[in-house]
């Protein structure tokens, strides 16, 4: 009776390390996993629902989280689609801990996405961040598309680019576009 005892024991023993030995291999599982997770794939996988986004120029979009690219995302408000550089945010709201990696071998960028405006002729409004601390509203349309900047034509609220209706020019480097939006809905111009 003794040695059943003894078995017993040794088998607990042996049954408590190996489940200790499993735990710390879960928990090295999950924290390197949450190593290789990107805010993109979190962002992917909350696609279609609701976000509120705060810029680093403390302004806060929030809508429907509609496409999210290499770099940038595009939101859907009541009013207007909003295209977000992901540099440019501060943080986000309303995310799970749901993650997606991208299936795609190739990623739309930030410039790309801007230049699907600009061949569209679209009319934009862009927030512009300044050295002052409050972002400049531009609306216009992007004209050409670089690599690393664009240059748009400035319009007057609710006038389409023909020759009298440009304000000016402007060449933007992508570090300074907070958000590009679309002209709202039922409005003619202004942010």
């Amino acid at each position: 009776m003794r040695w059943e005892a003894l078995f017993n024991d040794l088998l607990g023993q042996l049954d408590a390390a190996e489940q200790r030995t499993a735990d710390l291999e879960i928990d090295e599982l999950f924290r390197a996993e949450l190593v290789s997770l990107k805010l993109m794939d979190r962002l992917r996988a909350a696609l279609n629902t609701s976000v509120s986004i705060v810029l680093s120029a403390d302004l806060r979009f929030s809508g429907e989280l509609r496409v999210v690219g290499a770099d940038w995302l595009l939101l859907s408000t009541q009013r207007r689609s909003v295209l977000l550089p992901v540099g440019a945010i501060s943080h986000l709201e309303g995310l799970s801990h749901a993650a997606r990696p991208s299936t795609k071998a190739l990623q739309y960028r930030f410039a790309s996405a801007l230049r699907v405006l600009s061949q569209r002729r679209a009319g934009v409004h862009l927030l512009l961040g300044s050295a002052h601390g409050s972002p400049e509203a531009v609306q216009g349309v992007i004209d050409r598309v670089a690599a690393d900047h664009c240059d748009i034509s400035a319009l007057r609220d609710g006038e389409f680019r023909r020759e009298g209706s440009i304000l000016g020019e402007k060449i933007v480097p992508f570090t300074a576009i907070l958000a590009v939006s679309s002209l709202p809905v039922g409005d003619d111009g202004g942010l």
